[in-house]
């Protein structure tokens, strides 16, 4: 009797994107990592992780059969000819991409590392979706993972090998903005998920006689969500304010199995201003046993008359005697940051069986100063602040007033310099 065969495809990750196969071309998975860079782009760990699963029949042993589960087509080939030196097996996996990115040229493509049953470093082949994506396409040789002892059983009539390519993706960062008008582009965002167990099934056949055992697989999954944001655009040197919420599932395991949610959730940022860190741990609203939870980031405090910024009232490089201002839970761009989008990137760590993670990203478009707003004037030394004298400026006024004698060398008593209408309201 001829046996029947189910087979699964199993791959844990820690983050998860979608992919799309076309008929004759092996199932295509793949992970990533993202790390961004000072210029706003980043910078992307890349594997394919793509196992080609085949089998065969018992009574036709010498014909080759795999699938594409996204078409439900299937491939069948002569045993000879699946293992000869010159097949190859595509399989293709996309990558989301910035939107400013116009060309595969204007990305950076190192190689790593390849898998046994990769030809050669060249193997490989990229192209920009008009979606955003980036597809690469990938070509494995059966002979050669069998000739690397790289063949793996998977029950009484099948088998893989995997089929596992590297690179190394530089995504520059945004072009520099002319104008206010400022569109930012993500940086990422991404789920997690592992698998947390596996259920031994037994398979009959018509007549009840046993066959072999098949597998059910049960995942968990984080999902992490920058929200609230307070602010789409900002002048260099002013704050804003985010909240992320986490979410965590599992499909085997309840709340009380003693498996959690996100244990931390890290802000990454391009740049910093004063003493604070580009990288910044956010604070939970709930204990962190919770599947849902909420973070913001800690509070800051501004030194009144220096600006300088702490996350601690501690910090060693304080200056005790300048008064401390509360700064709220925001993060700061630093005042020198030129006009454009500002990213900044944020991943949750260590949920689950597995200690899954989940990223997201988002930006605020930087426009000006607060030196923009200044209103510029020409002041009279012997009498400089006739509205009264500013908290910035209060014990310092001298530096203006011991200016008299020199001023009056320069002009007549009572007398302004030529033009001064033009900066006076």
């Amino acid at each position: 009797m001829r046996k029947l065969l189910l087979f699964v495809t199993t791959l844990l990750i820690s983050m998860s994107i979608n992919y799309g196969i076309f008929v004759n071309q092996a199932n295509a998975s793949s992970s990533y990592t993202e790390t961004p860079t000072s210029d706003g782009g980043k910078i992307i760990e890349w594997s394919s992780n793509t196992y080609v699963q085949y089998w065969w029949e018992e009574d036709d042993p010498n014909t080759i059969m795999y699938t594409s589960e996204f078409t439900g087509g299937v491939v069948k080939i002569k045993k000879q000819d699946f293992f000869n030196s010159i097949h190859r097996i595509q399989a293709q996996s996309v990558l989301p991409v910035p939107d400013y990115i116009q060309d595969t040229g204007d990305l950076q493509i190192e190689f790593v590392s390849k898998s046994a049953s990769i030809p050669s470093e060249t193997m490989y082949s990229v192209e920009l979706l008009a979606n955003h994506q980036l597809k690469i396409n990938v070509l494995s040789t059966p002979f050669l993972a069998k000739n690397a002892g790289e063949i793996f059983s998977t029950g009484p009539n099948s088998a893989k090998y995997l089929v596992d390519l590297k690179l190394r993706i530089t995504i520059p960062g945004p072009p520099p903005m002319t104008t206010c008008n400022i569109e930012g582009s993500y940086l990422a965002s991404g789920s997690g998920s592992s698998l947390v167990k596996t259920i031994k099934i037994p398979v009959y056949d018509e007549d009840g006689d046993f066959l072999y055992y098949d597998y059910k697989y049960y995942y968990d999954y984080l999902t992490t969500n920058i929200t609230d944001l307070s602010k789409k655009n900002v002048q260099a040197g002013f704050g804003y304010e985010f909240k992320v919420v986490t979410d965590y599932s599992n499909e085997y395991y309840g709340m009380g199995d003693g498996w959690y949610g996100a244990q931390r959730v890290v802000a990454y940022f391009p740049s910093s201003d004063s003493f604070l860190p580009k990288e910044v741990e956010l604070e939970p609203l709930y204990p962190t046993t919770n599947w849902h939870n909420e973070w913001i980031l800690p509070r800051v405090y501004v030194e009144k008359f220096s600006g300088n910024m702490f996350y601690s009232q501690y910090d060693a490089n304080r200056d005790v005697e300048d008064e401390l201002l509360d700064g709220g839970n925001k993060w700061y761009t630093p005042f020198k940051q030129k006009d454009g989008p500002y990213n900044f990137y944020i991943r949750a760590y260590n949920a689950g069986k597995n200690s899954i993670s989940a990223a997201d990203s988002d930006w605020v478009g930087v426009c000006g100063s607060p030196f923009d707003d200044y209103v510029v004037r020409l002041v009279r030394p012997d009498n400089p602040f006739p509205a009264g004298v500013g908290s910035n400026w209060q014990g310092s006024e001298a530096i203006i007033t011991n200016l008299v004698d020199w001023y009056y060398e320069k002009h007549a008593q009572g007398e302004m310099p030529a033009k001064s209408d033009e900066w006076v309201n």
